[in-house]
């Protein structure tokens, strides 16, 4: 087997969760990071270094990262987006059963909730992919 570094680097959590929201987002800060991830800076600072030295992502400018033009690292992007858009039709198919089975009434119902984390987290999949999702759930739920 031809060692790349990858395979250590794409094993470890943090790394594919970062490799995620930068495989969404055109390019995210170490605050947006810190957000989304919920790791600390200091733990994303470690990351985003050996992400750095493997090429697998580039800064930007100061603070703002992105992934790297590598058409193997692109590739992998395109990976984790679709994982991304699975999950959202997943989890908009199971809300919609929900809806016309009557058992979310309103906005406070924990598939709800889950449902407002996931698009606060994954809004450019949501635009690009379920453009209406949101504005016709929400109608259903204010029948």
């Amino acid at each position: 087997m031809i060692e790349t570094g990858y395979e250590k680097i794409l094993g470890i959590p943090s790394m594919q969760s970062i490799l995620e929201f930068l495989s969404i987002y055109e390019a995210l800060s170490i605050k947006d990071l810190m957000l989304y991830t919920g790791y600390s800076s200091r733990t994303l600072h470690d990351n985003l270094n050996l992400l750095k030295a493997h090429d697998i992502i580039k800064q930007e400018k100061r603070g703002i990262y992105k992934i790297s033009d590598s058409r193997a690292i692109q590739l992998l992007t395109k990976f984790y987006e679709q994982i991304l858009i699975e999950q959202v039709s997943s989890l908009l198919h199971e809300i919609t059963e929900k809806l016309d089975r009557g058992e979310i009434k309103d906005q406070s119902d924990p598939t709800f909730k889950k449902l407002e984390l996931c698009y606060d987290h994954c809004k450019p999949i949501f635009l690009k992919y379920f453009p209406t999702a949101m504005q016709s759930i929400l109608l259903k739920i204010n029948e």
